[in-house]
């Protein structure tokens, strides 16, 4: 298995999650405002940890596919040449 290392982070969307989370802050402590007045800023934080989760997952996804692609192709080889191993058409010779 291969070990991918976090990026970086990106100090943009540090920036624009510490702005997020001091917004949230400042519209929850005994503001008086609806939760539709400060709703925007609750899904911008859920859509913007949606988007960190994504960024991490989507190489892993990626590397599965590879390896169930490489799974499939090996399944197609085995299910290919076993059944001509026991009639000879496939020889197989110690090194």
């Amino acid at each position: 298995m291969i070990w991918i290392a976090p990026p970086e982070k990106d100090t943009d969307n540090a920036a624009l999650e510490k702005l997020l989370w001091d917004a949230g802050n400042q519209f929850r402590a005994n503001s008086g405002l609806k939760a539709q007045e400060y709703s925007a800023t609750v899904l911008g934080l859920i859509f913007l940890c949606f988007r960190s989760f994504r960024e991490r997952v989507s190489p892993m996804l990626e590397l599965l596919n590879v390896l169930l692609q490489k799974e499939e192709d090996l399944r197609w080889t085995r299910d290919l040449l076993l059944p001509r191993l026991p009639s000879g058409q496939v020889n197989l010779k110690d090194n």
